[in-house]
């Protein structure tokens, strides 16, 4: 691949879908993608290679219909050249290749207090089986957990308890009760006041 012109703004009816996209889109993701453009706006170009005085989208082609329902007049491309029909496919999987997932604990972590709506995004997260549902009910309900019943080995090393868990939900349960980010791992707890401090 060629990059011929890094960035163009040129009119949308100049631009069309290129014919062998592979790719298509369910109409709800349509909808939640529209919204997400007139939200943020536009800030990934479309990829496009000529074709006589038209363009070929290669990446982007949901976004350009999203774009055509939204009435946008102007886009914003970039032009390419490309060598043979086996390059187009693999800019057009590169394009979309979803590499890389969200950490849930770092995501919940990030949304606590905001006022963002997940149903809006589609989000690869690290464990497959865990739905948005549940990260969402962990980000609001961090007032709402009952105490931890701890169980397994506690041993007491003067000024500090190491504890030991059964079980992944309890440790995210007793986290979430002190306040522990997932990037934090050390809590001091003092036996003189009763107060954990996490470090």
């Amino acid at each position: 691949m060629k990059i011929i012109e890094k960035s163009k703004i040129i009119d949308i009816d100049k631009i069309d879908n290129w014919k062998d996209n592979a790719r298509d889109i369910k109409p709800e993701d349509l909808e939640r993608l529209k919204s997400q453009i007139k939200e943020l706006g536009v800030y990934k170009p479309l990829l496009c290679e000529i074709a006589g005085d038209r363009y070929i989208t290669l990446g982007g082609n949901m976004r350009l219909r999203a774009l055509r329902e939204l009435k946008i007049k102007q886009v914003w491309i970039t032009v390419i050249e490309v060598k043979d029909e086996a390059e187009r496919v693999k800019i057009s999987l590169s394009d979309n290749d979803r590499a890389g997932f969200y950490v849930e604990d770092l995501l919940a972590d990030q949304l606590k207090g905001l006022d963002i709506n997940l149903d809006d995004f589609k989000v690869d997260l690290k464990t497959p089986d865990t739905s948005l549902a549940t990260l969402l009910n962990r980000i609001n309900s961090k007032d709402q957990i009952p105490d931890v019943d701890i169980q397994g080995e506690v041993e007491n090393k003067g000024e500090y308890l190491i504890l030991q868990f059964d079980d992944a939900e309890t440790v995210n349960a007793f986290r979430d009760k002190i306040g522990l980010k997932a990037t934090q791992k050390v809590i001091q707890f003092s036996i003189i006041n009763n107060k954990y401090k996490i470090i």
